[in-house]
């Protein structure tokens, strides 16, 4: 089974504490990421949308994070995420 790591961004509609949050998770990783899921929510906690990342292993991190943060902050409204991380093939 290949190892994964999640976050879960609270409720935000802030590009740029989004972005700076999920930077930092992402730099605390030691190992290089394969793959991305973000699953987005409503503020009462529905299922809003999903997006995944397939290949992303030469991306740069600060990139990733930025398109991350649009992805959860789009639109204006008050919207919460969990990031999935995949591990990739060291």
């Amino acid at each position: 089974m290949a190892a994964a790591a999640t976050m879960s961004t609270g409720l935000t509609s802030d590009l740029e504490s989004c972005r700076d949050d999920v930077l930092n998770f992402l730099r605390r990783l030691r190992w290089r990421i394969a793959s991305v899921e973000v699953k987005r929510w409503t503020a009462a906690g529905f299922l809003h949308e999903v997006r995944k990342w397939e290949s992303v292993i030469e991306k740069d991190l600060m990139e990733l994070a930025h398109e991350i943060a649009l992805f959860v902050t789009e639109g204006g409204a008050m919207m919460g995420a969990t990031v999935l991380i995949h591990r990739g093939a060291e």
